[in-house]
């Protein structure tokens, strides 16, 4: 292995991150056991870490960091609101990684979120876990002492001080979850039925725990579920089998609690005051571009440095954060893209069709819930006009593929080469005319049909009142 990392070293060196990026993409999809090898090379290990920071991969850093990358140039990544938590927890396992944490690295300014403003140090010390860390820790006191925070060290160690004496002691603050609970929230998010059932059946006497217990988990999109029950998690899916299952095994005085902490003026109501992502930019870049350029986009050639393929890739990682903002799945994304699909029709080529099909439509299921995933993978004429069960599968019926796992590695898969539709088999090819209007009319009823069986499990009585999501 070493001539061909000294070899892709070599050709990587003068490029831009952007352009190294593209290269190794192109290495994953034509030698994927190549980049398997790669990725464990020391030459190489610092442009996949770089690679991980703008990806927003926590996972990888973390790893990366541990191998002996410098953790203060992810310090912003792992201290951002969506991550400080988990980071929190990762460090007071890995305390010996705060000796490598710099002045100037606690003294970056996080630059957007609930932190926007805030040093690293100040976020650290803004909560009770991170207080806790600054008790435990003389490596980190002294770290601090020298940064922009010095002045507050005192008053931060005397309130963990206090803080810590209102927990108990053999819980404290960094007490891990339940790993069945764990398990249970993970197969939720995975929309697997089967062995979620399976798993509280085998364990009747930890119920009361299993369907209680707070817990953050990843789904297939990457997408943390933060500190939700099995329930709320259900809930926040719109999986409206696994609630129902669920409801079996709780008590209602719990499900209604646990109901109320996510919509607490109810889920139809949610749902109404949700808003599509704004698709004008990429529709107007789309619009303008050439058949060339549009060409290149489709048939995935790297490099690409085409406005189109930047906007493309501005796009997918601005939709990405928009995604990963929302707690509960929001429906008016993919409805908005099949309306635009319809009103674009007679003004694009097949190619921008095709496009718009694959790399916008198609790059929005990636962040479906699971089992709306299946239904696709099922196909929306055979959910809502045949009125078949849901398989609870993400195999496509027909043609062979799976809508998910996605592949995060390249340009692949869905969102890349396809999107789901009407029919159960991989779409490589937009709708015809009047398409976008159909799987609009298509996806309103089955996700009208989810609302009102979430009313039905929740309060019966009243299930009659939710309304349709248009």
């Amino acid at each position: 292995m070493e001539q061909p990392a000294a070899l892709v070293s070599a050709y990587l060196h003068d490029k831009s991150p952007d352009a190294q990026k593209e290269v190794l993409a192109i290495l994953h999809d034509e030698a994927p056991l190549l980049t398997a090898q790669l990725k464990k090379e020391p030459h190489l290990q610092t442009i996949y870490f770089a690679i991980a920071i703008a990806e927003q991969d926590v996972a990888a850093v973390r790893t990366y960091v541990e191998s002996g990358e410098n953790i203060n140039e992810a310090l912003l990544l792992l201290f951002s609101q969506e991550h400080k938590s988990d980071t929190l927890y990762w460090l007071h396992e890995h305390p010996h990684l705060l000796q490598t944490m710099t002045v100037p690295g606690m003294n970056s300014v996080i630059d957007e979120g609930k932190y926007v403003g805030k040093t690293v140090a100040e976020t650290l010390v803004s909560t009770k876990k991170g207080r806790q860390l600054l008790l435990e820790n003389d490596t980190l006191r002294k770290l601090l002492a020298d940064t922009t925070i010095a002045t507050r060290l005192s008053a931060a160690l005397k309130q963990a001080e206090a803080e810590r004496r209102t927990v108990d002691r053999h819980e404290g603050f960094f007490k891990k979850p339940s790993p069945l609970a764990s398990q249970l929230v993970q197969f939720i998010v995975y929309g697997n039925l089967t062995k979620s059932q399976a798993l509280l059946e085998a364990n009747p006497s930890l119920l009361a725990t299993l369907l209680t217990e707070k817990v953050t988990v990843i789904d297939y999109s990457k997408r943390k579920v933060k500190q939700k029950t099995a329930f709320q998690a259900a809930l926040c899916a719109m999986d409206d089998e696994l609630c129902a299952m669920l409801a079996n095994y709780m008590q209602a005085e719990e499900m209604a609690r646990q109901y109320q902490d996510i919509f607490p003026e109810g889920h139809a109501t949610y749902y109404q005051e949700q808003t599509p992502f704004d698709f004008s930019q990429i529709i107007e870049t789309i619009s303008q571009s050439s058949d060339e350029d549009v060409q290149k986009a489709l048939s995935l050639e790297l490099p690409n440095q085409t406005v189109l393929w930047e906007n493309l890739e501005q796009f997918r990682a601005d939709f990405t954060k928009c995604s990963f903002q929302e707690t509960v799945f929001n429906p008016q994304h993919i409805l908005k893209a099949f309306e635009l699909y319809d009103s674009q029709f007679d003004n694009w080529s097949w190619e921008q069709r095709n496009l718009f099909w694959r790399q916008v439509v198609g790059f929005i299921q990636r962040f479906l819930p699971a089992n709306i995933a299946m239904d696709f993978a099922q196909g929306l004429y055979n959910r809502v006009e045949e009125s078949e069960k849901t398989r609870r599968s993400f195999n496509f019926i027909i043609g062979g593929g799976s809508i998910f796992p996605l592949s995060f590695d390249s340009c692949s898969g869905l969102g890349y080469e396809y999107a789901g539709g009407l029919t159960a088999r991989v779409h490589a090819h937009g709708q015809l005319a009047g398409g976008g209007l159909a799987l609009v009319v298509a996806f309103s009823k089955l996700m009208s049909s989810k609302n009102s069986s979430l009313g039905r499990i929740i309060q019966p009585e009243v299930a009659s009142s939710c309304c349709l999501i248009l």
